[in-house]
């Protein structure tokens, strides 16, 4: 088996790449990507012997990032993002579940519920109410 890293490759009809897959031998092995039509990443995806690890990006099609992960062996902290860039919500992962506290923020950044996982199953919810301020 070959120790040489071989890309496969997808493209649009118009010629334009879609997916870049990297591989050694058999395994999955590499950053794998992929792109919209209009030319602009859509992702990339770091994997080792066909496992997440390393980091995991989704963008818009006009190129803001909506989702961030970064995992060593499935453990690691999930991100997701409002399409201005403000942090929507935030947990971390342990064996490729939820577990600890997963925060959510509304899109002027206050942060609006706590949810308590251990293991993939939630423990406890906290809603927080928001004064309003009248202009």
């Amino acid at each position: 088996m070959s120790n040489e890293t071989r890309f496969e490759r997808t493209y649009y009809a118009d010629g334009q790449i879609e997916t870049e897959t990297p591989y050694i031998g058999d395994r999955l092995e590499g950053v794998s990507r992929q792109w919209y039509g209009n030319g602009q990443l859509r992702s990339e995806t770091t994997m080792e012997n066909w496992v997440h690890h390393g980091p995991i990006r989704i963008w818009s099609d006009s190129g803001d990032l909506v989702y961030e992960e970064d995992f060593v062996h499935g453990t690691g902290l999930f991100r997701s993002f409002y399409d201005d860039g403000g942090l929507e919500s935030e947990i971390a992962m342990a064996n490729n579940l939820p577990h600890g506290v997963l925060r959510c923020w509304d899109e002027e950044g206050v942060l609006i519920a706590e949810q308590y996982f251990l293991s993939g199953k939630r423990v406890s919810r906290k809603r927080f109410e928001q004064s309003q301020s009248q202009p």
